[in-house]
């Protein structure tokens, strides 16, 4: 936390000069990348030993289970946690930029001469059309992931049915196990886009204008919407399989 604290601190305060100075900016993508890795490392370690003084929250109904399965989850997949904690900061940040953009465009194209307008478009385009492949990207990686865990440890939700756990205790469990695990990601690459979006304040006001930021905001909703649709196909799969598992 401490390094990703430095890097914002260091972006917000040199804004566009960071990228005037290599040293500086190879600094302070190590600061926002290692942070990045780091929480997720010892995220899972630190969340646990939270809950376990809270024994109230910890004991009750299968909230140990949940938070062991995730704490053994996040330790063995940190870095791809990272990888897509990155992902969806450079989702984010390219389609609302991009349909930002286009918006602008549209709106003062007779402003713009004929050529600079159509290359500007295209590379509008071209980033919204990256964000939305990154996030993609990023959102199946975790599906699989979660479907692939749900078949691992099916015999432990079995275990649990036969221990007396009832299959809407289950079912709520492993919701909260994949909305943990799409949440875990997905809160820090928010924060790291809004800190770039405050870096790049002034001159996003210039590119896309005062219309084009809510083209922006809708298009980074559009692409989150997405990403649900993602954690939605992993829980209904993932769900299938441990509450399969339970019945046998």
């Amino acid at each position: 936390i401490v390094m990703l604290l430095l890097a914002y601190i260091v972006v917000l305060k040199q804004r566009l000069r960071v990228f005037m100075s290599p040293p500086v900016l190879v600094v302070t993508l190590a600061l926002g990348a290692g942070g990045t890795l780091l929480l997720f490392r010892t995220a899972s370690v630190t969340v646990i030993g939270f809950m376990e003084r809270r024994r109230g929250i910890y004991l009750r109904n299968l909230n140990m289970f949940i938070l062991r399965q995730m704490g053994s989850r996040i330790n063995t997949s940190y870095v791809t946690m990272a990888l897509v904690c990155l992902m969806l900061f450079i989702s984010l940040s390219a389609v609302f930029t991009g349909m930002g953009m286009s918006s602008a465009i549209l709106q003062e194209a007779g402003e713009w001469a004929e050529d600079a307008a159509a290359s500007a478009t295209m590379v509008s385009y071209l980033a919204v059309y990256l964000g939305v492949v990154f996030m993609i990207a990023a959102a199946a990686v975790l599906a699989i992931g979660q479907l692939s865990d749900a078949s691992d440890n099916a015999a432990r939700y079995g275990l649990l049915r036969k221990l007396g756990a009832e299959e809407r205790m289950i079912s709520r469990a492993f919701f909260t196990q994949t909305l943990i695990y799409f949440a875990a990601p997905t809160i820090p690459a928010l924060v790291h886009t809004a800190v770039a979006m405050r870096m790049f304040e002034g001159q996003l006001t210039i590119l896309i204008g005062s219309g084009g930021g809510e083209s922006g905001m809708l298009a980074a909703a559009a692409a989150l919407a997405v990403y649900i649709g993602y954690f939605i196909a992993a829980y209904r799969g993932g769900r299938a399989i441990v509450l399969t598992a339970g019945r046998g």
